[in-house]
């Protein structure tokens, strides 16, 4: 065993003093490096610690208990109107071209009972049309046929093939007019654009 570097108090209460004053060195030397530790390693946020959770709530403690609310009490609230949503529709003063679709004969019988349908109603899509040098809207009118005896099936002609579907243009809007002004006429889109107001 080696030696102490350091002479040892011989008498009693001296020794002790001496353990004591080591032992306070050691505590505070051991907080030091726990502090720097946690300073290195540890987290960063400004999260609380579990300790200091009750610290500020004096407010919640000196607030009187409020009662219940009766469920059977009735809250109004103020009415509000909301927007339409959808598309704007088309301009009223475009000409309006009416093209009906209609379903097969075959189809005109109800499935659940098989008594014949009864036109009910009819949808309306508008699409945008262009003839050259003239603009007009196409009304696609689809008949809707619903059964009376049994009130189940409603049947509605379906809406000829769409190349881009939910679009209000037709085929030749789509593929014939950018084509044609870009390669016939060499006009580049910002005159596209001049030309037919577009926004």
């Amino acid at each position: 065993m080696e030696a102490c570097p350091v002479p040892l108090p011989d008498n009693n209460p001296e020794l002790i003093a001496w353990v004591q004053s080591i032992l306070a060195k050691n505590a505070l030397l051991e907080e030091r490096l726990r502090l720097l530790l946690h300073k290195q390693f540890g987290a960063s946020s400004e999260k609380t610690s579990p300790d200091q959770q009750e610290l500020f709530n004096e407010a919640e403690q000196d607030q009187p208990e409020q009662p219940e609310p009766d469920p059977e009490e009735n809250v109004t609230v103020a009415e509000h109107t909301r927007q339409k949503k959808g598309r704007k529709p088309l301009p009223k003063d475009l000409p309006r071209v009416r093209e009906e679709h209609d379903i097969r004969d075959d189809e005109k019988n109800c499935s659940g009972c098989g008594s014949q349908l009864h036109r009910i109603g009819e949808e309306v899509t508008e699409q945008l049309d262009i003839i050259p040098a003239k603009i007009r809207v196409i009304q696609n009118v689809r008949f809707k046929y619903g059964c009376r005896c049994c009130e189940e099936g409603i049947k509605t002609a379906k809406l000829p093939a769409q190349p881009i579907p939910g679009s209000i243009a037709r085929v030749q809007l789509k593929v014939f007019y950018p084509v044609a002004f870009q390669y016939l006429f060499q006009s580049p889109l910002a005159l596209k654009v001049l030309r037919f107001n577009i926004s």
